[in-house]
C-alpha cells in the first residue's frame, strides 16, 4: 500500500520507470517542490492499536492508495523475506501453528515488541484486508480512496501509473519501460498442502472481500 496525501505526489514503490533512471531521479519527477507525507500506510491498518489515523498525518483530505495481493502469496512472501532476514527461525508449518499465541502476547506485550514482531509473523491476519478496507473506509471517502489488485497491476503496469496518475491528478506520464523491483530473488521450499491450507483460511474471507469492493474473483 502507498499513501499519496494531498501534498504528495511520490509514486515509486514497486515499479521502477526505466533501468537508467536512478531512484533519486524517478522520485523527483513526482516530488519537485512538493513535501513527503511519511506514513506507511500498510502497518497502521492491520495494528489494533492505531484507532484513529489522524495523529499519524493522515487527514480526511488525503488519497490513500491500496494495492492488495493474493494473501496467500503474500504470505509466503512474508516467511520468505523474514526467513532470509533471520527475523524468522521455525519453519513455515511451524510458524502458521503458533501465529495465534504469537501474537496474542505480542498484543499484551510493549508497542516496540509489536511495532517489530508483528510485522514478520503475522502471516494470516495481515491477509485479512477486508477489515483493514473498512477501517479506511471509515476515515476517507470512497471517491478518495483508490484500491488495486497487484497481479492486474503487474500485468498492466502503464495502464496502472496512469490510474493513479488520474486519481491524485497528475499530468499523464509512462515511461517507455516498467520492470518489477524488490522482486525475491531466493526462495525457501513450501510444501504444497501447506499453501493449499492457506487458500482455504482465505477463501471466505477472500469472498467477503470481493463482495465488498465489487470485484470479480480474482484469487483461488
Amino acid at each position: 500500500g502507498i499513501l499519496i496525501g494531498r501534498q504528495t505526489r511520490r509514486v515509486e514503490q514497486g515499479f521502477a520507470p526505466t533501468r537508467n533512471h536512478s531512484r533519486t531521479r524517478r522520485t523527483r519527477h513526482y516530488t519537485r517542490g512538493m513535501s513527503e507525507l511519511e506514513a506507511p500506510l500498510p502497518e497502521h491498518l492491520v495494528r489494533p492499536h492505531i484507532r484513529n489515523f489522524q495523529p499519524l498525518g493522515m487527514q480526511h483530505e488525503n488519497k490513500p492508495i491500496v494495492v492488495l495481493r493474493d494473501p496467500t502469496s503474500r504470505a509466503v512472501s512474508q516467511y520468505q523475506m523474514g526467513y532470509f532476514q533471520g527475523k524468522e527461525t521455525l519453519s513455515f508449518r511451524e510458524a502458521l501453528t503458533k501465529e495465534d499465541d504469537r501474537l496474542q502476547r505480542m498484543i499484551a506485550g510493549d508497542e516496540s515488541v509489536w511495532k517489530e514482531k508483528y510485522y514478520y509473523h503475522a502471516y494470516r491476519s495481515r491477509g485479512l484486508y477486508l477489515m483493514q478496507i473498512k477501517r479506511l473506509e471509515q476515515h476517507f471517502a470512497k471517491e478518495n480512496l483508490l484500491i488495486l489488485e497487484s497481479g492486474w497491476m503487474w500485468k498492466n503496469p502503464k495502464d496502472a501509473l496512469v490510474k493513479v496518475e488520474q486519481f491524485i491528478g497528475l499530468p499523464e506520464w509512462t515511461p517507455d519501460e516498467i520492470f518489477p523491483e524488490n522482486t525475491a530473488r531466493v526462495k525457501a521450499h513450501i510444501d504444497e498442502d501447506i499453501i493449499e491450507g492457506l487458500r482455504d483460511f482465505f477463501r471466505p474471507h477472500n469472498q467477503a472481500l470481493f463482495d465488498h469492493l465489487g470485484w470479480e474473483q480474482v484469487w483461488k
